[in-house]
């Protein structure tokens, strides 16, 4: 069976890397997700209690592992997302506005 997680949770965004580039350490991942050391400890440790990771401690550094590859990232298609309102103007309002400029100015004429 797939795991799926979302792309653009902590924890989608952590697999992401570790299914680009391998192997990788604790502080390598730190570095390259901008996360806070004991943010990325609960990332890890709930990731570990998953069954998606393993970590291997050495010597002066910790390597994060894959344990399965069978992991699937869903996000939002770009037609989920909400789209941003943009400010509108009506044609009558635009026309409204050069009969007011012609009005005033003769440069308008």
């Amino acid at each position: 069976m797939t795991l799926q997680f979302d792309a653009d949770s902590d924890e989608g965004r952590l697999l992401s890397v570790l299914l680009k580039k391998y192997p990788v350490t604790v502080e390598e991942l730190k570095r390259l997700l901008r996360m806070p050391e004991g943010r990325l400890e609960r990332v890890l440790k709930g990731l570990v209690l998953k069954g998606v990771v393993v970590l291997e401690p050495l010597p002066g550094k910790t390597y994060v592992r894959l344990k399965r590859l069978d992991i699937q990232l869903i996000g939002l298609k770009e037609s989920q997302r909400k789209p941003i309102k943009r400010a509108k103007r009506r044609k009558k309002d635009s026309e409204k506005l050069l009969k007011e400029l012609r009005e005033e100015d003769p440069a308008y004429r």
